[in-house]
């Protein structure tokens, strides 16, 4: 029996990536549009992109996920359509004086 085309589209999922502070300097682009295997997860994408580049490889154990503008876990899921953002750590401001 051959696998239909229907059938390997329920595998694959389409996922938009916004990209922030160091990750767009690092990858040069605003967002990225994946499509992936069902199942698939923003550590999963992390690890896509800390392959490409070491400062991004840095930020794994602090950078946070938004998925569809809510605050995620790195292990959640990613659904078709879902939206993504990878929010690198803040640092500046002034204090109060």
């Amino acid at each position: 029996m051959s696998t239909s085309s229907s059938v390997e589209t329920q595998q694959t999922i389409k996922v938009r990536a916004l990209f922030f502070a160091q990750f767009r300097e690092e990858l040069g682009e605003r967002s990225a549009i994946w499509e992936v295997q069902r199942g698939t997860t923003p550590a999963d994408l992390l690890d896509d992109l800390s392959g490409r580049s070491p400062r991004i490889a840095g930020l794994r154990g602090v950078v946070r996920v938004m998925v569809n503008g809510e605050f995620a876990e790195m292990s959640v899921p990613l659904e078709d359509g879902d939206e993504l953002a990878f929010i690198p750590p803040v640092a500046g401001g002034s204090g109060c004086t």
